[in-house]
Protein backbone atom coordinates (compact mmCIF):
# COMPACT_ATOMS: atom_id res chain seq x y z
CA UNK A 1 0.00 0.00 0.00
CA UNK A 2 0.86 3.11 -0.53
CA UNK A 3 1.96 4.12 3.31
CA UNK A 4 4.00 0.90 3.13
CA UNK A 5 7.24 1.35 4.95
CA UNK A 6 5.78 4.92 6.34
CA UNK A 7 7.82 5.37 9.84
CA UNK A 8 4.97 8.17 10.76
CA UNK A 9 3.04 5.03 11.71
CA UNK A 10 5.52 3.50 14.63
CA UNK A 11 3.03 0.71 15.10
CA UNK A 12 3.16 -1.52 11.77
CA UNK A 13 4.35 1.54 9.84
CA UNK A 14 1.41 1.64 8.44
CA UNK A 15 -2.16 4.05 8.96
CA UNK A 16 -4.56 3.17 11.97
CA UNK A 17 -7.39 2.38 9.64
CA UNK A 18 -5.01 -0.27 7.33
CA UNK A 19 -3.56 -1.48 10.75
CA UNK A 20 -7.61 -1.97 12.29
CA UNK A 21 -8.23 -3.59 8.86
CA UNK A 22 -5.36 -6.05 8.67
CA UNK A 23 -5.89 -7.10 12.33
CA UNK A 24 -10.00 -7.29 11.58
CA UNK A 25 -8.51 -10.00 8.68
CA UNK A 26 -5.95 -11.61 10.51
CA UNK A 27 -8.22 -12.37 13.45
CA UNK A 28 -11.07 -14.22 11.31
CA UNK A 29 -8.51 -16.02 9.47
CA UNK A 30 -7.06 -17.27 12.79
CA UNK A 31 -10.48 -18.58 14.21
CA UNK A 32 -10.93 -19.80 10.49
CA UNK A 33 -7.71 -21.75 11.12
CA UNK A 34 -8.34 -22.94 14.50
CA UNK A 35 -11.81 -24.15 13.45
CA UNK A 36 -10.22 -25.86 10.37
CA UNK A 37 -7.66 -27.67 12.32
CA UNK A 38 -10.37 -28.86 14.34
CA UNK A 39 -12.85 -30.56 12.15
CA UNK A 40 -9.53 -31.71 10.07
CA UNK A 41 -9.17 -33.95 13.31
CA UNK A 42 -12.42 -34.60 13.62
CA UNK A 43 -12.77 -36.16 10.20
CA UNK A 44 -9.94 -37.90 10.41
CA UNK A 45 -11.10 -39.65 13.50
CA UNK A 46 -14.12 -40.62 11.36
CA UNK A 47 -12.25 -42.02 8.65
CA UNK A 48 -10.23 -44.10 10.98
CA UNK A 49 -12.63 -45.64 12.83
CA UNK A 50 -15.53 -45.48 10.20
CA UNK A 51 -17.57 -43.78 13.64
CA UNK A 52 -19.89 -40.83 12.82
CA UNK A 53 -19.29 -37.56 14.44
CA UNK A 54 -21.03 -38.23 17.87
CA UNK A 55 -19.52 -41.83 17.99
CA UNK A 56 -15.77 -39.51 17.60
CA UNK A 57 -16.76 -36.96 20.39
CA UNK A 58 -19.09 -39.18 22.73
CA UNK A 59 -15.90 -42.04 22.95
CA UNK A 60 -13.15 -39.55 22.51
CA UNK A 61 -11.65 -41.47 19.38
CA UNK A 62 -10.22 -37.94 18.42
CA UNK A 63 -8.00 -38.01 21.51
CA UNK A 64 -6.99 -41.33 19.98
CA UNK A 65 -6.09 -39.60 16.85
CA UNK A 66 -4.41 -36.67 17.81
CA UNK A 67 -2.03 -38.89 21.20
CA UNK A 68 -1.92 -42.38 18.79
CA UNK A 69 -0.99 -41.40 15.18
CA UNK A 70 1.73 -39.85 12.91
CA UNK A 71 -1.35 -37.06 11.77
CA UNK A 72 -1.79 -36.40 15.32
CA UNK A 73 1.85 -35.59 16.02
CA UNK A 74 1.56 -33.57 13.34
CA UNK A 75 -1.59 -31.67 14.70
CA UNK A 76 -0.51 -31.10 17.48
CA UNK A 77 2.48 -29.07 16.40
CA UNK A 78 0.39 -27.35 13.99
CA UNK A 79 -1.92 -25.90 16.92
CA UNK A 80 1.41 -25.14 18.41
CA UNK A 81 2.78 -22.93 15.70
CA UNK A 82 -1.42 -21.18 15.58
CA UNK A 83 -0.77 -20.80 18.49
CA UNK A 84 2.36 -19.04 18.84
CA UNK A 85 0.43 -16.96 16.39
CA UNK A 86 -2.19 -15.95 18.12
CA UNK A 87 0.13 -15.26 21.01
CA UNK A 88 1.94 -12.61 18.57
CA UNK A 89 -1.18 -10.94 17.01
CA UNK A 90 -2.73 -10.37 20.52
CA UNK A 91 0.90 -8.93 21.78
CA UNK A 92 0.45 -6.91 18.82
CA UNK A 93 -3.03 -5.19 19.95
CA UNK A 94 -1.49 -5.00 23.66
CA UNK A 95 1.59 -2.96 22.15
CA UNK A 96 0.37 -1.07 19.57
CA UNK A 97 0.36 2.03 21.97
CA UNK A 98 2.86 0.87 25.08
CA UNK A 99 5.50 0.13 22.45
CA UNK A 100 4.47 -0.05 19.00
CA UNK A 101 8.03 -0.60 17.67
CA UNK A 102 7.58 -4.07 18.58
CA UNK A 103 4.31 -4.65 16.43
CA UNK A 104 6.45 -5.06 12.84
CA UNK A 105 8.30 -7.39 14.35
CA UNK A 106 5.52 -9.77 15.61
CA UNK A 107 3.70 -9.79 11.92
CA UNK A 108 7.48 -10.80 10.55
CA UNK A 109 7.26 -13.56 12.65
CA UNK A 110 3.69 -14.50 12.93
CA UNK A 111 4.71 -14.91 9.05
CA UNK A 112 7.56 -17.37 9.27
CA UNK A 113 5.50 -18.96 12.03
CA UNK A 114 2.14 -19.27 9.57
CA UNK A 115 5.32 -20.91 6.59
CA UNK A 116 5.61 -23.36 8.91
CA UNK A 117 1.49 -23.86 9.67
CA UNK A 118 1.83 -24.72 5.60
CA UNK A 119 4.40 -26.67 6.07
CA UNK A 120 2.72 -29.14 8.24
CA UNK A 121 0.06 -29.63 5.59
CA UNK A 122 2.29 -31.38 3.42
CA UNK A 123 4.02 -33.60 6.01
CA UNK A 124 -0.09 -35.24 6.08
CA UNK A 125 -0.24 -34.80 2.30
CA UNK A 126 -0.08 -37.30 -0.39
CA UNK A 127 3.84 -35.59 -1.00
CA UNK A 128 5.55 -37.77 1.73
CA UNK A 129 3.98 -40.94 0.12
CA UNK A 130 5.28 -40.67 -3.57
CA UNK A 131 7.27 -43.56 -5.03
CA UNK A 132 9.53 -41.41 -6.77
CA UNK A 133 12.05 -39.31 -4.66
CA UNK A 134 9.03 -38.57 -1.59
CA UNK A 135 11.64 -35.80 0.14
CA UNK A 136 11.62 -33.26 -3.00
CA UNK A 137 7.92 -34.07 -3.75
CA UNK A 138 7.52 -32.76 0.31
CA UNK A 139 9.54 -29.98 -0.31
CA UNK A 140 8.24 -29.20 -3.70
CA UNK A 141 4.46 -29.65 -2.34
CA UNK A 142 5.83 -27.13 0.49
CA UNK A 143 6.88 -24.48 -2.18
CA UNK A 144 3.93 -25.23 -4.06
CA UNK A 145 1.71 -24.33 -0.93
CA UNK A 146 3.64 -21.23 0.02
CA UNK A 147 3.08 -19.71 -3.51
CA UNK A 148 -0.09 -20.49 -3.20
CA UNK A 149 -0.19 -18.82 -0.07
CA UNK A 150 1.57 -15.78 -0.93
CA UNK A 151 -0.39 -15.43 -4.16
CA UNK A 152 -3.77 -15.54 -3.06
CA UNK A 153 -3.37 -14.32 0.40
CA UNK A 154 -1.93 -11.22 -1.22
CA UNK A 155 -5.02 -11.04 -3.37
CA UNK A 156 -7.34 -11.40 -0.28
CA UNK A 157 -5.40 -8.75 1.41
CA UNK A 158 -5.48 -5.93 -1.13
CA UNK A 159 -9.11 -6.70 -1.81
CA UNK A 160 -9.62 -6.01 2.24
CA UNK A 161 -7.01 -3.76 2.71
CA UNK A 162 -6.78 -1.47 -0.20
CA UNK A 163 -10.75 0.29 -0.28
CA UNK A 164 -10.09 1.12 3.71
CA UNK A 165 -6.37 2.32 2.69
CA UNK A 166 -6.95 4.58 -0.49
CA UNK A 167 -10.26 6.17 1.17
CA UNK A 168 -8.75 9.56 1.35
CA UNK A 169 -7.39 9.74 -1.76
CA UNK A 170 -9.49 11.27 -4.98
CA UNK A 171 -10.37 9.53 -7.76
CA UNK A 172 -7.12 10.30 -9.98
CA UNK A 173 -4.61 9.89 -7.10
CA UNK A 174 -6.42 6.56 -5.94
CA UNK A 175 -6.08 5.12 -9.26
CA UNK A 176 -2.22 6.03 -9.22
CA UNK A 177 -1.81 4.22 -6.13
CA UNK A 178 -3.36 1.87 -6.93
CA UNK A 179 -1.51 1.05 -10.00
CA UNK A 180 1.87 1.40 -7.43
CA UNK A 181 0.45 -0.76 -5.30
CA UNK A 182 -0.28 -3.29 -8.20
CA UNK A 183 3.22 -3.16 -9.75
CA UNK A 184 4.93 -3.85 -6.33
CA UNK A 185 2.59 -6.97 -5.88
CA UNK A 186 2.59 -8.30 -9.91
CA UNK A 187 6.40 -8.35 -9.76
CA UNK A 188 6.04 -11.09 -6.55
CA UNK A 189 2.92 -12.57 -7.82
CA UNK A 190 4.98 -13.15 -10.99
CA UNK A 191 7.26 -15.01 -9.60
CA UNK A 192 5.06 -16.90 -7.45
CA UNK A 193 3.01 -17.92 -9.93
CA UNK A 194 6.08 -19.42 -12.17
CA UNK A 195 7.05 -21.53 -9.03
CA UNK A 196 3.02 -22.42 -8.44
CA UNK A 197 2.60 -23.99 -12.00
CA UNK A 198 6.18 -25.59 -12.36
CA UNK A 199 5.49 -27.21 -8.85
CA UNK A 200 2.13 -27.98 -9.44
CA UNK A 201 3.19 -30.08 -12.81
CA UNK A 202 5.67 -31.82 -11.22
CA UNK A 203 3.51 -33.15 -8.49
CA UNK A 204 0.76 -34.20 -11.00
CA UNK A 205 3.70 -35.85 -13.29
CA UNK A 206 4.39 -38.23 -9.84
CA UNK A 207 1.04 -39.50 -9.45
CA UNK A 208 -0.28 -40.01 -12.92
CA UNK A 209 1.42 -43.39 -14.12
CA UNK A 210 -0.55 -43.13 -17.68
CA UNK A 211 -2.22 -40.45 -20.07
CA UNK A 212 -5.52 -42.01 -19.45
CA UNK A 213 -5.35 -41.48 -15.48
CA UNK A 214 -5.90 -38.06 -16.42
CA UNK A 215 -9.86 -38.78 -17.51
CA UNK A 216 -10.08 -42.64 -15.66
CA UNK A 217 -9.37 -41.77 -12.14
CA UNK A 218 -11.19 -39.70 -9.92
CA UNK A 219 -8.00 -38.05 -8.98
CA UNK A 220 -7.25 -37.04 -12.66
CA UNK A 221 -10.53 -35.60 -12.91
CA UNK A 222 -10.66 -33.43 -9.79
CA UNK A 223 -6.86 -32.23 -11.27
CA UNK A 224 -8.80 -31.09 -14.60
CA UNK A 225 -11.47 -29.44 -12.39
CA UNK A 226 -8.19 -27.71 -10.42
CA UNK A 227 -6.38 -26.71 -13.91
CA UNK A 228 -9.74 -25.09 -15.32
CA UNK A 229 -10.20 -22.96 -12.72
CA UNK A 230 -6.22 -22.38 -12.59
CA UNK A 231 -6.59 -21.23 -16.12
CA UNK A 232 -9.04 -18.87 -15.40
CA UNK A 233 -7.62 -17.45 -12.62
CA UNK A 234 -4.29 -17.42 -14.58
CA UNK A 235 -6.13 -15.55 -17.34
CA UNK A 236 -7.07 -12.66 -15.18
CA UNK A 237 -4.21 -12.40 -13.52
CA UNK A 238 -2.37 -11.83 -17.03
CA UNK A 239 -5.11 -9.33 -17.95
CA UNK A 240 -3.87 -7.25 -15.09
CA UNK A 241 -0.24 -7.92 -15.86
CA UNK A 242 -0.97 -6.37 -19.48
CA UNK A 243 -2.76 -3.39 -17.73
CA UNK A 244 0.43 -2.78 -15.80
CA UNK A 245 2.50 -3.57 -18.94
CA UNK A 246 0.32 -2.17 -22.17
CA UNK A 247 3.93 -2.94 -23.84
CA UNK A 248 4.11 -6.32 -23.01
CA UNK A 249 0.54 -7.15 -25.93
CA UNK A 250 1.20 -10.98 -26.82
CA UNK A 251 -2.88 -10.57 -27.80
CA UNK A 252 -1.60 -9.12 -30.69
CA UNK A 253 0.22 -12.08 -32.08
CA UNK A 254 -2.98 -13.98 -31.65
CA UNK A 255 -6.16 -14.44 -34.10
CA UNK A 256 -8.08 -11.10 -34.58
CA UNK A 257 -10.60 -12.73 -32.78
CA UNK A 258 -9.09 -13.90 -29.74
CA UNK A 259 -6.68 -10.48 -29.58
CA UNK A 260 -10.20 -8.36 -29.66
CA UNK A 261 -11.54 -10.32 -26.77
CA UNK A 262 -8.02 -10.30 -24.65
CA UNK A 263 -8.36 -6.61 -25.66
CA UNK A 264 -11.72 -5.65 -24.39
CA UNK A 265 -10.85 -7.48 -21.35
CA UNK A 266 -7.80 -5.46 -20.69
CA UNK A 267 -9.71 -2.35 -20.63
CA UNK A 268 -12.14 -3.59 -18.01
CA UNK A 269 -9.02 -4.70 -16.12
CA UNK A 270 -7.58 -1.52 -16.62
CA UNK A 271 -9.26 -0.36 -13.06
CA UNK A 272 -8.70 -3.39 -10.82
CA UNK A 273 -11.17 -3.01 -8.79
CA UNK A 274 -13.60 -5.64 -9.94
CA UNK A 275 -11.69 -7.43 -11.99
CA UNK A 276 -9.24 -7.67 -8.63
CA UNK A 277 -12.57 -9.28 -6.50
CA UNK A 278 -13.14 -11.78 -9.37
CA UNK A 279 -9.26 -12.96 -9.20
CA UNK A 280 -9.78 -12.88 -5.30
CA UNK A 281 -13.19 -15.01 -5.53
CA UNK A 282 -11.50 -17.53 -8.21
CA UNK A 283 -9.09 -17.74 -6.27
CA UNK A 284 -11.25 -18.73 -2.98
CA UNK A 285 -13.08 -21.33 -5.29
CA UNK A 286 -9.41 -22.86 -6.36
CA UNK A 287 -8.83 -23.51 -3.00
CA UNK A 288 -11.67 -25.12 -2.55
CA UNK A 289 -10.71 -27.32 -5.59
CA UNK A 290 -7.19 -28.14 -4.04
CA UNK A 291 -9.35 -29.62 -0.69
CA UNK A 292 -11.11 -31.72 -3.37
CA UNK A 293 -8.24 -32.68 -4.61
CA UNK A 294 -6.27 -33.29 -1.46
CA UNK A 295 -9.13 -35.52 -0.53
CA UNK A 296 -9.45 -38.01 -3.52
CA UNK A 297 -7.31 -41.01 -3.36
CA UNK A 298 -4.49 -40.98 -5.64
CA UNK A 299 -4.27 -43.30 -8.93
CA UNK A 300 -3.15 -46.46 -8.50
CA UNK A 301 -0.12 -47.96 -10.39
CA UNK A 302 -0.82 -51.47 -12.04
CA UNK A 303 1.86 -53.10 -10.13
CA UNK A 304 0.63 -52.74 -6.94
CA UNK A 305 -2.39 -54.77 -8.09
CA UNK A 306 -0.26 -57.56 -9.52
CA UNK A 307 1.76 -58.34 -5.79
CA UNK A 308 1.65 -61.67 -5.03
CA UNK A 309 -0.45 -63.14 -2.34
CA UNK A 310 -0.39 -62.32 1.24
CA UNK A 311 1.88 -65.17 2.74
CA UNK A 312 -0.87 -67.37 5.70
CA UNK A 313 -0.19 -69.78 8.09
CA UNK A 314 -2.35 -71.76 10.60
CA UNK A 315 -1.47 -74.13 13.50
CA UNK A 316 -3.76 -75.73 16.34
CA UNK A 317 -2.62 -76.25 20.07
CA UNK A 318 -4.63 -77.96 22.28
CA UNK A 319 -7.89 -76.84 20.50
CA UNK A 320 -7.04 -73.53 19.81
CA UNK A 321 -6.41 -72.82 16.22
CA UNK A 322 -3.88 -69.87 15.66
CA UNK A 323 -3.67 -68.37 11.67
CA UNK A 324 -0.79 -65.64 10.77
CA UNK A 325 -0.73 -63.66 7.97
CA UNK A 326 1.80 -61.32 7.13
CA UNK A 327 1.05 -58.78 4.36
CA UNK A 328 2.36 -58.02 2.17
CA UNK A 329 4.61 -60.08 3.18
CA UNK A 330 8.14 -59.29 2.25
CA UNK A 331 10.82 -56.94 3.20
CA UNK A 332 10.32 -53.90 5.10
CA UNK A 333 6.75 -52.87 6.90
CA UNK A 334 4.67 -55.52 7.59
CA UNK A 335 1.74 -56.45 9.54
CA UNK A 336 0.52 -59.48 11.41
CA UNK A 337 -2.49 -60.45 11.50
CA UNK A 338 -3.40 -63.00 14.34
CA UNK A 339 -7.05 -64.72 14.62
CA UNK A 340 -8.00 -67.10 17.59
CA UNK A 341 -10.71 -69.91 17.26
CA UNK A 342 -11.34 -72.56 18.78
CA UNK A 343 -14.80 -74.52 17.77
CA UNK A 344 -15.16 -71.67 14.89
CA UNK A 345 -16.14 -69.40 17.65
CA UNK A 346 -13.24 -66.16 18.41
CA UNK A 347 -11.24 -66.36 21.54
CA UNK A 348 -10.50 -63.34 23.51
CA UNK A 349 -7.41 -63.57 25.01
CA UNK A 350 -5.76 -61.36 27.90
CA UNK A 351 -2.59 -60.31 25.65
CA UNK A 352 -0.93 -61.81 22.43
CA UNK A 353 3.09 -61.22 21.87
CA UNK A 354 4.96 -61.84 18.97
CA UNK A 355 8.31 -61.87 18.22
CA UNK A 356 10.04 -62.20 14.87
CA UNK A 357 13.52 -64.04 14.07
CA UNK A 358 15.98 -64.80 11.86
CA UNK A 359 18.01 -68.33 12.82
CA UNK A 360 20.76 -67.74 9.97
CA UNK A 361 21.79 -64.52 11.19
CA UNK A 362 21.07 -64.85 15.12
CA UNK A 363 18.52 -62.06 14.87
CA UNK A 364 15.41 -61.46 17.23
CA UNK A 365 13.06 -58.89 17.54
CA UNK A 366 11.56 -57.57 20.83
CA UNK A 367 8.44 -58.73 21.99
CA UNK A 368 5.81 -57.01 20.01
CA UNK A 369 2.32 -56.13 21.62
CA UNK A 370 -0.75 -57.14 19.24
CA UNK A 371 -3.65 -55.00 19.10
CA UNK A 372 -7.37 -56.57 19.40
CA UNK A 373 -9.32 -54.84 16.65
CA UNK A 374 -12.30 -57.00 16.22
CA UNK A 375 -13.49 -60.58 18.36
CA UNK A 376 -10.44 -62.60 17.92
CA UNK A 377 -8.46 -60.70 15.45
CA UNK A 378 -5.14 -59.05 16.79
CA UNK A 379 -2.88 -56.80 14.45
CA UNK A 380 0.78 -56.24 15.37
CA UNK A 381 3.56 -54.05 12.92
CA UNK A 382 6.86 -54.10 12.61
CA UNK A 383 10.10 -53.42 9.77
CA UNK A 384 12.27 -55.96 11.57
CA UNK A 385 12.09 -58.54 8.40
CA UNK A 386 14.22 -56.50 6.13
CA UNK A 387 15.55 -59.17 3.75
CA UNK A 388 14.39 -62.11 1.53
CA UNK A 389 15.49 -65.34 4.01
CA UNK A 390 14.02 -67.99 6.06
CA UNK A 391 12.29 -65.68 8.75
CA UNK A 392 10.26 -67.11 11.71
CA UNK A 393 7.42 -65.91 13.99
CA UNK A 394 6.51 -67.02 17.54
CA UNK A 395 3.06 -66.13 18.60
CA UNK A 396 2.97 -66.44 22.72
CA UNK A 397 -1.27 -66.26 23.76
CA UNK A 398 -1.45 -65.65 27.40
CA UNK A 399 -4.71 -66.45 28.86
CA UNK A 400 -6.37 -64.75 32.14
CA UNK A 401 -5.40 -67.21 34.54
CA UNK A 402 -1.45 -66.63 33.15
CA UNK A 403 -1.76 -69.50 31.53
CA UNK A 404 0.17 -69.43 27.70
CA UNK A 405 -0.61 -71.14 24.71
CA UNK A 406 2.66 -70.79 21.95
CA UNK A 407 2.66 -71.21 18.30
CA UNK A 408 5.58 -70.73 15.95
CA UNK A 409 5.34 -70.10 11.77
CA UNK A 410 8.26 -70.65 9.66
CA UNK A 411 8.26 -68.19 6.43
CA UNK A 412 9.72 -68.18 3.31
CA UNK A 413 10.43 -64.27 2.48
CA UNK A 414 10.52 -63.05 -1.33
CA UNK A 415 11.56 -59.73 -2.11
CA UNK A 416 8.36 -59.67 -4.65
CA UNK A 417 6.18 -59.57 -2.24
CA UNK A 418 7.44 -56.31 -0.66
CA UNK A 419 6.07 -53.01 -0.50
CA UNK A 420 7.25 -51.20 -3.49
CA UNK A 421 8.68 -47.66 -2.19
CA UNK A 422 10.26 -46.53 -5.18
CA UNK A 423 9.74 -46.70 -8.82
CA UNK A 424 11.80 -45.95 -11.68
CA UNK A 425 11.77 -42.27 -13.46
CA UNK A 426 10.94 -40.82 -16.72
CA UNK A 427 12.30 -38.15 -18.77
CA UNK A 428 8.78 -36.78 -17.90
CA UNK A 429 10.07 -36.54 -14.32
CA UNK A 430 12.94 -35.37 -15.38
CA UNK A 431 11.74 -32.64 -16.97
CA UNK A 432 9.54 -31.55 -14.16
CA UNK A 433 12.30 -31.46 -12.05
CA UNK A 434 14.16 -29.05 -14.21
CA UNK A 435 11.35 -27.30 -14.99
CA UNK A 436 10.72 -25.90 -10.87
CA UNK A 437 14.31 -25.57 -10.94
CA UNK A 438 14.50 -23.08 -13.38
CA UNK A 439 11.69 -21.69 -11.83
CA UNK A 440 13.04 -21.37 -8.96
CA UNK A 441 15.83 -19.90 -10.88
CA UNK A 442 13.66 -17.21 -12.47
CA UNK A 443 12.22 -16.07 -8.79
CA UNK A 444 15.61 -15.85 -7.28
CA UNK A 445 17.44 -14.28 -10.66
CA UNK A 446 16.67 -10.22 -9.30
CA UNK A 447 18.39 -11.12 -6.11
CA UNK A 448 21.26 -12.88 -7.36
CA UNK A 449 21.67 -10.64 -10.35
CA UNK A 450 22.32 -7.79 -7.34
CA UNK A 451 24.73 -10.00 -5.18
CA UNK A 452 26.53 -11.10 -8.62
CA UNK A 453 27.05 -7.21 -9.35
CA UNK A 454 28.58 -6.74 -6.06
CA UNK A 455 30.82 -9.83 -6.05
CA UNK A 456 34.46 -9.46 -6.78
CA UNK A 457 35.16 -11.68 -9.74
CA UNK A 458 38.75 -11.45 -10.06
CA UNK A 459 41.02 -13.98 -11.47
CA UNK A 460 42.13 -14.93 -7.94
CA UNK A 461 39.34 -15.17 -5.86
CA UNK A 462 37.79 -17.40 -8.73
CA UNK A 463 40.57 -19.81 -8.64
CA UNK A 464 40.48 -19.56 -5.07
CA UNK A 465 36.24 -20.57 -4.73
CA UNK A 466 36.45 -23.23 -7.34
CA UNK A 467 39.38 -24.58 -5.12
CA UNK A 468 37.29 -24.74 -2.63
CA UNK A 469 34.59 -26.48 -4.07
CA UNK A 470 36.79 -28.88 -5.45
CA UNK A 471 38.67 -29.76 -2.23
CA UNK A 472 35.02 -29.72 -0.38
CA UNK A 473 33.61 -31.89 -2.62
CA UNK A 474 36.76 -34.26 -2.61
CA UNK A 475 36.23 -34.31 0.77
CA UNK A 476 33.08 -35.16 1.20
CA UNK A 477 32.99 -37.77 -0.91
CA UNK A 478 35.92 -39.33 0.65
CA UNK A 479 34.26 -38.91 4.02
CA UNK A 480 31.31 -40.58 2.83
CA UNK A 481 32.83 -43.93 1.58
CA UNK A 482 34.88 -43.87 5.14
CA UNK A 483 31.04 -43.26 7.34
CA UNK A 484 29.97 -45.97 4.53
CA UNK A 485 33.09 -48.06 5.67
CA UNK A 486 31.87 -48.11 9.00
CA UNK A 487 28.87 -48.76 9.18
CA UNK A 488 29.78 -51.65 7.48
CA UNK A 489 32.29 -52.73 10.13
CA UNK A 490 29.51 -51.62 12.97
CA UNK A 491 27.26 -53.66 12.00
CA UNK A 492 29.36 -56.93 11.25
CA UNK A 493 30.64 -56.27 15.16
CA UNK A 494 27.17 -55.82 16.05
CA UNK A 495 25.73 -58.97 14.34
CA UNK A 496 28.64 -61.07 13.45
CA UNK A 497 27.39 -64.43 11.60
CA UNK A 498 26.59 -67.32 14.53
CA UNK A 499 28.67 -69.58 15.19
CA UNK A 500 25.89 -72.12 15.50
CA UNK A 501 22.28 -71.83 13.74
CA UNK A 502 19.11 -72.68 15.98
CA UNK A 503 17.33 -75.31 13.56
CA UNK A 504 14.52 -76.24 15.64
CA UNK A 505 11.38 -74.41 15.15
CA UNK A 506 10.65 -72.98 18.89
CA UNK A 507 7.03 -74.18 18.76
CA UNK A 508 4.85 -75.93 21.60
CA UNK A 509 6.53 -78.59 20.78
CA UNK A 510 9.92 -77.81 21.56
CA UNK A 511 9.06 -75.98 24.13
CA UNK A 512 7.68 -79.69 26.48
CA UNK A 513 10.56 -81.07 25.29
CA UNK A 514 13.07 -78.34 26.74
CA UNK A 515 11.28 -78.00 29.62
CA UNK A 516 11.83 -81.64 30.54
CA UNK A 517 15.43 -81.46 29.34
CA UNK A 518 15.98 -78.83 31.64
CA UNK A 519 14.61 -80.08 34.24
CA UNK A 520 16.48 -83.53 34.11
CA UNK A 521 19.91 -82.03 33.36
CA UNK A 522 19.68 -78.74 34.45
CA UNK A 523 18.95 -78.95 37.88
CA UNK A 524 21.49 -76.27 39.43
CA UNK A 525 19.78 -73.85 37.45
CA UNK A 526 17.03 -73.43 40.51
CA UNK A 527 14.66 -70.04 41.08
CA UNK A 528 16.32 -69.68 44.50
CA UNK A 529 19.81 -68.62 42.74
CA UNK A 530 19.73 -64.87 42.41
CA UNK A 531 22.22 -65.46 39.40
CA UNK A 532 19.33 -67.56 37.53
CA UNK A 533 17.48 -65.17 38.03
CA UNK A 534 19.44 -62.50 36.66
CA UNK A 535 20.04 -64.76 33.52
CA UNK A 536 16.78 -65.15 32.50
CA UNK A 537 16.44 -61.46 32.99
CA UNK A 538 18.68 -60.71 30.65
CA UNK A 539 18.34 -63.31 27.85
CA UNK A 540 16.28 -60.88 25.73
CA UNK A 541 19.45 -59.70 24.81
CA UNK A 542 21.40 -63.00 23.76
CA UNK A 543 22.26 -64.37 20.62
CA UNK A 544 21.17 -68.05 19.85
CA UNK A 545 24.91 -68.99 20.26
CA UNK A 546 25.58 -67.48 23.18
CA UNK A 547 23.15 -69.36 24.64
CA UNK A 548 24.00 -72.36 23.26
CA UNK A 549 27.36 -72.08 24.71
CA UNK A 550 26.64 -70.83 28.33
CA UNK A 551 23.83 -73.72 28.86
CA UNK A 552 26.06 -76.52 27.64
CA UNK A 553 29.39 -75.87 27.62
CA UNK A 554 30.46 -72.53 29.51
CA UNK A 555 27.73 -72.22 32.72
CA UNK A 556 27.39 -68.37 33.82
CA UNK A 557 28.93 -66.77 36.82
CA UNK A 558 27.78 -69.51 39.63
CA UNK A 559 25.71 -71.38 37.07
CA UNK A 560 27.42 -74.69 35.63
CA UNK A 561 26.58 -75.65 32.15
CA UNK A 562 24.09 -78.35 32.33
CA UNK A 563 25.56 -81.97 32.69
CA UNK A 564 24.60 -85.23 30.29
CA UNK A 565 25.24 -86.07 26.95
CA UNK A 566 22.33 -83.96 25.08
CA UNK A 567 21.30 -84.07 21.36
CA UNK A 568 22.23 -80.90 19.10
CA UNK A 569 18.20 -80.76 18.35
CA UNK A 570 18.15 -81.62 22.27
CA UNK A 571 20.28 -78.32 23.45
CA UNK A 572 17.98 -76.23 21.09
CA UNK A 573 15.07 -77.21 22.74
CA UNK A 574 16.46 -76.30 25.90
CA UNK A 575 17.11 -73.12 24.94
CA UNK A 576 13.99 -72.80 23.26
CA UNK A 577 12.36 -72.99 26.47
CA UNK A 578 14.43 -70.92 27.94
CA UNK A 579 13.44 -68.55 26.24
CA UNK A 580 10.02 -68.74 26.36
CA UNK A 581 10.12 -68.03 30.03
CA UNK A 582 12.14 -64.74 30.03
CA UNK A 583 9.99 -61.66 30.46
CA UNK A 584 8.45 -60.09 27.02
CA UNK A 585 9.72 -56.28 28.43
CA UNK A 586 11.79 -54.85 31.00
Amino acid sequence: VPAWGNRKYRAGQLPPRVMKRLNATVAAGLAMAFAGNILALLQQSMAFFAADLGQVISGNLWQVVRIGSTFGDIWNARMVFLGLVALFFIATLYYRKRQPEAVRPFWVASAWLMALVVGSLSVVSHAPGALLWPWLALAFDWLHALGVAFWVGGLMALVLVLPIALAPYDAQNRQAALQVVMRRFSRWATATVVIVVASGIFSALLWLYTPQDVVTTTWGRALLLKLLLVGLLLYIAYLHHRALNPQMNIAAKLPAPIGRLIARHSQRAANFGATLRLEAGLAVVVLASVGLLSATPIPQPEFINNQAEAPHAEQTVDGLTITQTITPGGPGVNTFDIVLLQDETPQQAQAVWMQIANPARDLHSEWLAAEQVDDGLYVAASDFIDSADRWLTVVDVVWENGAKTRAAFAWDIEEGASVLASRPATLWHYGGLLLVLGAIGFALYPAAHKLYDKLDLSPLNLVWAFGVIIATAIFMTAGLLVLDEQNRRYAETLHPPPTIINTVLPDAASLQRGEALFAEYCAAWTAENRDYEAFINGIRYRRDDELYTILLEDGWRSLPPCTGELSTEARWDVVNYLRSIAPYTD
